[in-house]
């Protein structure tokens, strides 16, 4: 488990479905494939180049947050994304 919190395997997992780019570049496509379609977060690829790359990430955490009243009643809006930070 402690090979997977430095990002090895995930970088391993970019150079695998993304074989035919620069590994950097590969990262930076697979994460925001991955963003997009397996969490479903909205997910904007502002720029990508040799020596810079940003991407636009807002997560689908925050719409639920904001679209079920309950939530705000229960936590605040910090602890709720500390909850998924942690995780």
């Amino acid at each position: 488990m402690n090979w997977l919190k430095d990002g090895a395997g995930y970088f391993l997992a970019a150079k695998t479905w993304v074989p035919f780019v620069e590994p950097e570049k590969a990262f930076i496509l697979h994460l925001c494939w991955e963003q997009a379609n397996l969490r479903r977060n909205k997910v904007t690829l502002e720029k990508l180049d040799e020596n810079a790359a940003m991407i636009r990430i807002r997560p689908l955490l925050s719409d639920i947050y904001l679209q079920a009243s309950h939530l705000k009643q229960q936590i605040s809006f910090d602890d709720y994304v500390q909850i998924f930070a942690t995780i």
